[in-house]
């Protein structure tokens, strides 16, 4: 005879194994666990039961992105899936991202932003329209005023005259972003809590005023004639990352340094100020055939006493004595690199140039605790460069020479 005490736990274990956990969670625990499936997979969670028909409308990040599968339609679907999500949602959207499919009408991005401006606090937004149409962003984005990380490309920003900035901006990432003569230093001076700004371009561009109290990292990937950093007290990270065939010149400074030569005059003097103070990562392209390009890194470097990382990524397409010279005058301890800790070469191939370089570095950076070789892909030395070092005068007993694969991160 079964004892009624384990059946009474039988039927207790079978109600426990068919009770939905899931729904019954907070709020905000779902919210949170809809945030991190992918938009697809968390508009499909309306399928499961009627609890679950409406809980999909109240999260707070919508991310569209039509390479990765968000929806898997014709470009036509799409377009009226993406309307029907945005439309039927019901809560606050925070964080907007649209990845915008070919053929998208560009009037079809105005009314997006314009419902989004109207029923949202949208404060981290995201638009890459294809790259084969460029989008004129319109002038309705500019009421955004709770924004604090914006990621645009292949977009054409116009600022409308009373356009008094994004006064919560913290970060910028423009892609093929074009900008009227003067308007991008004017939008970037009316981001006064910006501490990130990220340019990337395959078209010229001229020449840069930057200007930020707060700005700390600042990366500019592209075609650029000249960098004016205007009253950047705090900037603390800096990527250029220039091919050294496509620009005449760089000038690299945070006064009113107006041309190549006064930029020599300014640095020659061996006594430059401190400009950049809190700079600690610098990374540079550099061709080691252009006096320009090496005087225009050192005197960086001479403006940012307090560097503890600098990263050389190596272009030479020729042969300048010259700058073996310069090389070889340079001050040995220097005590503008005394505070490295780390110095990293990429795409080093061991040219006389390089290897000059290499040494000079080795023997002034009195601090430093690693060196980091990435070899160019095709170079094959003919002894392991480890041996190589070995021979050299390293100022810093401590340090530690590491080799990188260039195919590794």
């Amino acid at each position: 005879m079964a004892n009624p005490e384990n059946m009474n736990n039988k039927n207790t274990n079978e109600k426990n194994t068919n009770e939905d956990v899931i729904s019954n969670l907070p709020e905000d625990i779902l919210h949170e666990f809809l945030i991190r499936l992918p938009l697809r997979d968390a508009v499909r969670t309306s399928a499961l039961s009627r609890e679950w028909r409406d809980k999909w409308r109240s999260i707070q990040e919508l991310v569209f992105n039509y390479d990765a599968g968000c929806f898997k339609f014709p470009y036509h679907d799409y377009q009226i899936c993406i309307y029907q999500v945005v439309l039927n949602h019901r809560g606050t959207i925070i964080k907007f991202s649209l990845k915008v499919p070919p053929f998208m009408r560009h009037s079809t991005i105005d009314q997006l932003i314009l419902h989004l401006l109207r029923n949202h606090h949208v404060r981290d937004f995201t638009l890459a329209p294809y790259r084969m149409g460029r989008y004129r962003m319109t002038s309705h984005f500019f009421a955004f005023r709770e924004l604090t990380v914006l990621r645009l490309s292949h977009c054409t920003l116009t600022p409308p005259p009373q356009f008094q900035g994004f006064k919560n901006l913290v970060k910028i990432v423009f892609h093929e972003v074009r900008f009227l003569p003067a308007a991008f230093e004017r939008f970037i001076s009316q981001c006064p809590r910006l501490e990130s700004l990220s340019l990337s371009s395959k078209s010229n561009l001229d020449s840069l005023e930057v200007a930020g109290p707060s700005l700390r990292i600042f990366a500019c990937h592209g075609f650029v004639k000249s960098i004016h950093f205007k009253s950047c007290p705090v900037l603390a990270q800096v990527t250029l990352c220039t091919p050294c065939y496509c620009r005449k010149h760089m000038i690299l400074s945070n006064t009113k340094a107006s041309s190549y030569q006064r930029l020599l005059q300014f640095t020659s003097a061996g006594h430059a100020p401190n400009q950049f103070p809190c700079l600690k990562v610098l990374d540079l392209s550099m061709s080691l055939n252009s006096t320009k390009e090496f005087t225009e890194a050192f005197s960086f470097i001479r403006h940012s006493q307090n560097l503890e990382t600098l990263i050389f990524r190596l272009w030479q397409r020729g042969w300048d004595a010259n700058v073996l010279v310069m090389i070889q005058e340079q001050e040995t301890p220097n005590p503008y690199l005394s505070k490295l800790k780390k110095i990293e070469l990429h795409r080093y191939s061991g040219t006389v140039h390089q290897t000059k370089l290499l040494k000079y570095l080795l023997t002034s950076a009195t601090g430093l605790e690693y060196m980091v070789i990435v070899p160019a892909s095709n170079y094959k030395p003919s002894v392991d460069l480890c041996v190589q070092t070995m021979g050299y005068p390293w100022a810093s007993p401590a340090a530690r020479l590491i080799v990188r694969s260039p195919h590794t991160q």
